[in-house]
């Protein structure tokens, strides 16, 4: 099985805390960035995964599976239900 590239999308804290999971499952995902509304965060590190910037541009990574950090972000992105995954 392939690694799927995963993007982490809200508050910066919040995707730091949800990288922890992601990673306990290597085999599955692959974190390639975190999408953040906060613009102070865009091209940051955290830890090791680059924030792209805002979450509307979830569209330019149309293969990547979604991980809502902030769950207020699936209703505002009106994304269909089937690129949100849950990591435990």
């Amino acid at each position: 099985m392939t690694a799927r590239p995963l993007l982490l999308v809200g508050a910066a804290e919040q995707v730091k805390q949800a990288l922890v999971r992601v990673r306990a499952h290597p085999r599955d995902w692959v974190p390639v960035g975190a999408l953040d509304d906060d613009p102070d965060t865009h091209g940051l590190d955290l830890d090791g995964v680059p924030v792209l910037g805002s979450p509307e541009l979830v569209h330019l990574l149309p293969d990547a599976a979604l991980l809502a950090c902030d769950p207020s972000v699936v209703d505002r992105l009106g994304l269909p239900i089937d690129r949100w995954v849950r990591v435990s």
